[in-house]
């Protein structure tokens, strides 16, 4: 995403990305996306991290890479009290 400006975007109220880290971030060198991924991966030890634009597209992403582990058609079993984004992430899946 060319151009992130990440304080520009309201965090979560229970987000686990401080607002520290985005400053960080912004304050670097390169490409914000990069360097945003460079915090994420830094701050929580993981060796990659995945930009989302919507906890939705994250759900649709965690839908298609299970099954691609799978690597078989994925059903889907979804509670019966939830949110609106968890059925619109099965229904962008396609299930």
């Amino acid at each position: 995403m060319p151009g992130l400006n990440p304080l520009r975007h309201q965090l979560a109220s229970t987000s686990p990305v401080h607002l520290r880290g985005l400053v960080v971030a912004a304050a670097a060198q390169g490409d914000p996306t990069q360097r945003l991924r460079r915090v994420i991966r830094a701050e929580y030890r993981v060796s990659d991290a995945v930009l989302c634009g919507s906890g939705t597209e994250a759900l649709v992403l965690a839908f298609e890479t299970a099954e691609r582990l799978l690597e078989a058609p994925a059903g889907l079993v979804l509670p019966a009290f939830s949110c609106f984004d968890v059925a619109a992430a099965a229904v962008r899946f396609g299930r």
